[in-house]
C-alpha cells in the first residue's frame, strides 16, 4: 500500500495558507481604503458631484469650499455657493447638513432625510419681468416639476438672510432672522410648514456675497475641521423663534398645522407686526404695477385653503388688517395720491368659484367708515363691465365719507371742475 509523505502534505498546504493569507490582507486593505475613501474624495472635484446632481438644470453652477462625508454619520458641506452663469454668487450657505450617510443615499436615493441650511444668504435683484435668482433656479424648478420621482426631504433653515434689491431704484430691503421647517415631497401640500423672519428697509444695497464668502488668504479645505452637527429644529424651537420675531417691528410668520390625515381643510396662520408696505415697490417693479403702497401694517389672518392647489372653491379668509401712515403712490414717481392716517379692516370672506361671500368686511378710518356683506362677483373685464354685473348681485354696502378729510388726503384736493373744489361735508352711500 502506497503512503503519502507527511512532508509532502505539509508542503502542499503551505502555499494554500499563504494564498489565503494574501487574500485576507488584500480584502482588509480594500476595506480600509473604502472606509477612508470619503475623506479622500472630499479633497477632489468629486466633492461637488452630489450637489451638481441634485441641482442639475440650474442656469449657473453650485460648489462648496469643503465637506465631510461619512458612510453612516451624515454629510456636511461648508460654504456652499450658488452662482449665476457669469460666476456671481446669488445664494450661499455657511453649512448644509444632510443627516443621511453615503450608504443610505446609495440604497435609497429618493429620501434625503433632513437637510439643514445654516447661515444661508441670498441676493434677489428684482427687475421688470424677473430677478437674478429666478434666472438661475427657474430651469431647475421646471425640470424638477417634470421629473417622475423627485427626492423627498425635510428642510430646515436656520439664521438665514435675504436681501431684496429694486434694480430700477437701487433700493433694498433685508429679511433677517429667517427660520423655516417643513417637508418637500412630491405632491406634498403646505401642511406642517412654518416660516418666520423680519423685514427691514435698508435703503442702499449692502451685501456682497462674493466678498462675504471669499476664502481667507492661505486657507485650504480640511475635512477634519468639521464643526459639530447643528441641533435639529423641532416645533418648540420654531414657535419660540416665530414668537420672538413677531414681537419686533417688521416681524412676520406663516404657519400651517401638520396633516393629521383626518380630511380636515388645510389652514394657514399669517401674522405680521408693523410690516413695511413700501416692500410693494418690488412687486411693482417685478410685475409692472402702476401703484404702490406705503406705511406699515399689522396682520392677523386665518386662511382656509381649498382642497385642490389650483382651485378657488373653499378658500376662506378671516382676521384683521390694521394700517397706519398709509399712502397710495404712483409707482414711477412715488408721489402720494391718497393718504390715510390709520385704517382698520376686519375681514371674514370666502370664495366659491367666481363669487365672493362677505360675512364681515368693514373699513374704519378718520376719512371714512364702510361696511359690506353679501355675495358679489369677482372683477372680470373692465371696471365698467364689472360695475354692470354688480347690479344683479345680492350684497349690501354702506359708507360714510368725511369730505373734508378726503380733500386733505388726496393730492390737490377734491376737484369737481377747474374752478370748483370740495372742502367739507359728508357723503353717505347705501
Amino acid at each position: 500500500m502506497a503512503r503519502r509523505n507527511p512532508l509532502a502534505n505539509a508542503a502542499d498546504g503551505l502555499p494554500r495558507r499563504r494564498r489565503a493569507y494574501r487574500w485576507v490582507v488584500v480584502l482588509a486593505a480594500l476595506l480600509v481604503a473604502a472606509w477612508f475613501l470619503p475623506n479622500v474624495a472630499v479633497l477632489t472635484p468629486a466633492r461637488d458631484w452630489p450637489l451638481q446632481r441634485v441641482f442639475a438644470g440650474i442656469d449657473g453652477a453650485i460648489s462648496s469650499r469643503s465637506a465631510s462625508w461619512n458612510w453612516f454619520g451624515g454629510i456636511d458641506y461648508r460654504d456652499v455657493i450658488l452662482a449665476d452663469r457669469s460666476g456671481r454668487p446669488v445664494a450661499a450657505a455657511r453649512r448644509m447638513v444632510i443627516d443621511r450617510g453615503l450608504l443610505h443615499l446609495a440604497v435609497d436615493r429618493g429620501d434625503l432625510g433632513t437637510v439643514r441650511l445654516v447661515g444661508g444668504e441670498a441676493l434677489v435683484e428684482v427687475r421688470r419681468g424677473g430677478s437674478g435668482l429666478e434666472d438661475v433656479v427657474a430651469p431647475w424648478i421646471a425640470e424638477t416639476a417634470r421629473a417622475a420621482a423627485a427626492p423627498s426631504l425635510e428642510l430646515e433653515i436656520v439664521d438665514a438672510t435675504v436681501e431684496l434689491v429694486d434694480e430700477e431704484r437701487r433700493d433694498a430691503w433685508r429679511i433677517t432672522e429667517l427660520v423655516a421647517a417643513g417637508s418637500l415631497r412630491p405632491g406634498a401640500t403646505l401642511a406642517g410648514w412654518t416660516i418666520a423672519g423680519r423685514v427691514i428697509h435698508t435703503g442702499t444695497p449692502q451685501r456682497d456675497l462674493a466678498a462675504a464668502f471669499a476664502p481667507p488668504p492661505g486657507s485650504a479645505p480640511s475635512p477634519s475641521s468639521a464643526p459639530p452637527p447643528p441641533v435639529r429644529l423641532d416645533r418648540t424651537t420654531i414657535v419660540t423663534g416665530a414668537t420672538t420675531t413677531l414681537a419686533r417691528a417688521g416681524g412676520w410668520s406663516v404657519s400651517s398645522p401638520a396633516d393629521t390625515g383626518s380630511g380636515s381643510p388645510r389652514t394657514l396662520a399669517v401674522a405680521g407686526n408693523r410690516l413695511p408696505l413700501d416692500l410693494s415697490r418690488l412687486l411693482a417693479t417685478r410685475f409692472d404695477v402702476p401703484r404702490v403702497l406705503d406705511g406699515v401694517a399689522d396682520v392677523r389672518l386665518d386662511i382656509q385653503l381649498p382642497q385642490a392647489p389650483s382651485a378657488t372653491e373653499g378658500l376662506r379668509v378671516a382676521g384683521t388688517i390694521t394700517g397706519s401712515q398709509l399712502s397710495l403712490c404712483r409707482a414711477d414717481t412715488l408721489l402720494p395720491l391718497v393718504s390715510l392716517e390709520r385704517c382698520e379692516a376686519p375681514i371674514d370672506l370666502s370664495i366659491d368659484g367666481s363669487t365672493v361671500m362677505l360675512r364681515d368686511f368693514r373699513l374704519q378710518s378718520p376719512l371714512f367708515r364702510a361696511e359690506a356683506s353679501g355675495r358679489l362677483g369677482l372683477p372680470q373685464g373692465t371696471w365698467w363691465e364689472w360695475a354692470e354685473t354688480l347690479i344683479g348681485d345680492d350684497f349690501a354696502l354702506a359708507a360714510d365719507v368725511d369730505l373734508a378729510a378726503a380733500a386733505r388726503s388726496v393730492t390737490g384736493g377734491l376737484q369737481v371742475r377747474p374752478d370748483v373744489r370740495v372742502t367739507g361735508g359728508q357723503l353717505q352711500v347705501a
